[in-house]
This record gives C-alpha cells, structure tokens and sequence, in this order.
C-alpha cells in the first residue's frame, strides 16, 4: 500500500523494513538503518520451494499514545521478485 511501511524478503537476504513510496518497483526504497528495528529475522526457503520469512516487529513503534489500533498488511507472492502481488489483504490490530 502506498505511502506505508514493509517487511520485504528475497531470498539469499535477511528481510528488511522499507518505504512504499509508490505503486512501481523504483518507488520502494530500503529504509535506513537507524529504521531497520526487526529483530531475529530470518529467510528461508523451504523444501516445497516457499520462502518463509519469521521476524518480530516493534508495533508500537510509530504510535502515540492515544492510539488503541494499528492496521497490518500482508501480500505473498509466486515469484522471488519484488512485484505487485495480487494475494494480498490487510487486518486490524487492537493494542
């Protein structure tokens, strides 16, 4: 989603926060380290080929106190490639 923040994986690298500034591949740029907050992660390729990525995330990081919820986004994909991909869905997180 555009203008929000992502957990990204490719493997052969650990997964990374970084901004989607846009709908196209240029505009998702790698945050700075300063930003990269994740702890443990981790990116493996499983037997059956599927790439799983495990990783624990600071959710209240970017929240002010007066905030109850937060949304989190999730797409997976069927290539190793960053690209648009149409599995995707968002849910509501109450704190």
């Amino acid at each position: 989603m555009q203008n929000s923040e992502a957990v990204l994986g490719v493997p052969g690298h650990q997964p990374l926060k970084y901004a989607l500034n846009g709908k196209y591949t240029a505009a998702v740029i790698q945050m700075p380290e300063h930003k990269q907050t994740l702890m443990d992660a981790t990116l493996e390729v499983d037997e059956d080929g599927r790439t799983v990525m495990k990783f624990t995330k600071i959710l209240k990081e970017h929240m002010t106190e007066d905030e109850e919820e937060i949304f989190l986004l999730y797409a997976k994909g069927m290539s190793s490639t960053l690209g648009y991909h149409p599995n995707r869905s968002s849910f509501k997180l109450a704190m």
